[in-house]
């Protein structure tokens, strides 16, 4: 794909169609997504750990939306209820054409990615808990080795796929999605102070009538859609994470001494940008 040649315009204005195709060409192309997406994640994770950090957190909590409708929300928030169920709806797409149509379509080849996904998070979290155990420390963080990152796992997918086979490719998707999933379902049900199971099963109801006839057409599939998310919305689980500082497991033990005990919140480590 070559770039077009230009003449002399002026800054930031209008492209010709040749370079706004060109443009659109390489937004589509998942190596220049994964490589964005790199990138942005390490320009914040600087920018959140220099003096400066207390921009990146008046931008990150900055609210904007229209407050009549509730939607009044911070762009943290945007991003993580927003832009995020985008994402797993197209990665959730991608999965199902491998699981309908793709390399996984047989059980047998569906299960590997599978069992390797559970055993990915089992095996984390009794390292982890193993380690704090034997050296006194917290294991209340248990839950936070069992997930993999699934947006940056499919940028670095993204970005080295294009001379991988495509086999290997869907294990790594369903791997990927299915640890993550599984992750989500622990965070809800570990993480979460007050969860409704009511609302929760008012959600897998919902999810239930999709098995019969679906309805056609937005006004139609728009009801059944709203019902399930208000449901899923009143349950109450975690949604973005565990945050120790908020959500703790039912069974939470305060640590009083290891080699964290003296240092203070964050001491010592770079924060992740959220």
């Amino acid at each position: 794909m070559a770039a077009p040649t230009s003449s002399n315009r002026k800054v930031l204005g209008r492209l010709s169609l040749p370079e706004r195709n060109f443009v659109a060409e390489a937004l589509r192309t998942e190596t220049v997504g994964g490589v964005l997406l790199l990138v942005a994640a390490i320009a914040a994770l600087i920018w959140a750990n220099t003096p400066i950090k207390e921009s990146y957190e008046s931008v990150r909590d900055f609210h904007i939306g229209p407050g009549s409708l509730g939607l009044d929300l911070s762009l943290q928030h945007w991003a993580a209820d927003g832009l995020l169920a985008i994402f797993f709806f197209v990665a959730g797409i991608e999965l199902k054409r491998e699981l309908v149509a793709g390399d996984l379509r047989d059980p047998k080849a569906a299960a590997l990615p599978v069992i390797a996904a559970l055993c990915g998070m089992a095996v984390p979290a009794l390292v982890y808990t193993l380690v704090n155990t034997v050296g006194g420390g917290s294991t209340d963080g248990w839950a936070v080795p069992t997930a993999t990152d699934i947006a940056f796992a499919l940028a670095v997918l993204a970005v080295i796929g294009t001379s991988l086979p495509s086999a290997l490719r869907a294990f790594l998707l369903t791997l990927a999605v299915v640890d993550d999933l599984f992750a989500i379902m622990i965070i809800a049900i570990f993480f979460t102070n007050d969860l409704n199971f009511a609302a929760l099963g008012g959600a897998v109801l919902g999810l239930a009538r999709r098995r019969g006839p679906r309805p056609r057409g937005l006004l139609a599939a728009a009801p059944q859609g709203s019902t399930r998310l208000v449901h899923l919305r009143s349950a109450g689980p975690g949604h973005l994470g565990p945050d120790v500082q908020q959500r703790r497991p039912r069974h939470h033990r305060r640590c009083r001494h290891g080699p964290d005990a003296a240092l203070p919140q964050g001491g010592g480590r770079a924060a992740l940008p959220r």
